[in-house]
């Protein structure tokens, strides 16, 4: 690991506490550009520290005030301490910035049980009556939106797209381009016609995938009793979170390779997490049918357009090759029947 960046002392001395910083573990993940730190302060308690220098400081700045809404919003309910709140000052977030890089500091969530790789078949509808629970209750809250929109992240790739110094600088022909580019034309005018704009909207993480949450278990119940890493927060429709929830419910597990491709969604286990999910929220054909661009935009965004800001540069061509050559090519003979016959 490498030595922590002085912004990361420099930021707990602007924070003003008198607890005294005593060490600093890194705890990154292995795919992520971010940089995480496990902060230890001489009272014996512990910190979590992000620094990023990706994107905007304002729109880091507004999801992290999002998500201390978002936590102070679930007081009281059974995901009360659920999520790793966002140290702040009244209602902003401290946020602390340095030049192009800035942090913020989190509770040091207590961890529970991990899902095992492949998740256990009795637990896929326990699993998803938990997350349409969570959905529905930080749904009631209300928040406000941010200023991040899928269609405007769509539009700056399409944008992006028509210049041949971007696309050369990430190994991206003018056949790959001219691919992509349509693949953002079907976005725009597919979710348009599928009732984006009429979904209702609530925080979702999109990246559920097991290193980042964990569980606890009461008889015949799962719940949700730990969430951090914040990096993919948005307040979009809940059918954004399904892509990852697809995943982890998959007979196959976490796969070696590291890839996104549509598998998860063709396994039969996700049609019964949906069915379970539905009794409990109940879901609409329209909002079904927005999983194919759900999934596009994922790809779209996070695998082509934002790729160097979450994956480290050794990922980052694997992934858009993949995009390219597999993943959107395989979205033309997706077919949702077996997951609306899931919701009846």
């Amino acid at each position: 690991m490498e030595t922590p960046p002085d912004i990361v002392a420099e930021g707990w001395d602007a924070w003003g506490e008198p607890r005294a910083l005593i060490g600093i573990d890194e705890i990154s993940a292995e795919v992520s550009t971010n940089r995480v730190y496990r902060l230890h302060l001489d009272d014996g308690d512990t910190v979590v520290c992000k620094v990023s220098s990706y994107g905007a400081y304002v729109h880091f700045r507004q999801d992290h005030a999002r998500i201390h809404d978002w936590c102070h919003g679930l007081r009281g309910s059974a995901w009360d301490g659920t999520l790793a709140d966002v140290y702040h000052r009244g209602a902003a977030p401290f946020v602390h910035r340095d030049g192009p890089a800035w942090l913020a500091f989190y509770e040091d969530v207590n961890a529970g049980e991990p899902l095992p790789s492949i998740l256990a078949a009795e637990d896929i509808a326990p699993l998803a009556r938990e997350m349409a629970r969570l959905h529905d209750a930080s749904a009631a809250l209300e928040l406000s939106p941010t200023w991040k929109s899928l269609g405007a992240d769509v539009a700056t790739l399409r944008e992006r797209l028509e210049s041949p110094a971007w696309c050369e600088a990430r190994t991206l022909g003018p056949a790959s381009a001219s691919f992509l580019r349509e693949h953002c034309d079907a976005f725009l005018f597919n979710a348009d016609r599928g009732g984006y704009h009429g979904f209702a909207k609530c925080p979702v993480l999109l990246d559920w995938n097991l290193g980042n949450f964990s569980v606890a278990r009461t008889p015949g119940a799962l719940r949700i009793s730990s969430r951090w890493d914040y990096d993919w927060f948005r307040i979009e429709p809940r059918v954004m979170d399904f892509y990852f929830l697809a995943r982890v419910v998959s007979a196959r597990g976490d796969q070696s390779r590291f890839t996104y491709d549509v598998e998860p969604f063709l396994d039969p286990r996700f049609a019964e997490f949906l069915a379970a999910y539905h009794e409990v929220s109940p879901l609409s054909v329209e909002e079904v049918s927005f999983v194919r661009e759900a999934y596009r935009f994922f790809l779209l965004n996070y695998a082509v357009l934002e790729a160097e800001h979450f994956f480290r540069p050794e990922l980052c061509e694997g992934l858009r090759r993949d995009v390219v050559e597999q993943h959107l090519p395989a979205l033309a003979d997706l077919d949702l029947s077996p997951l609306l016959d899931a919701i009846g």
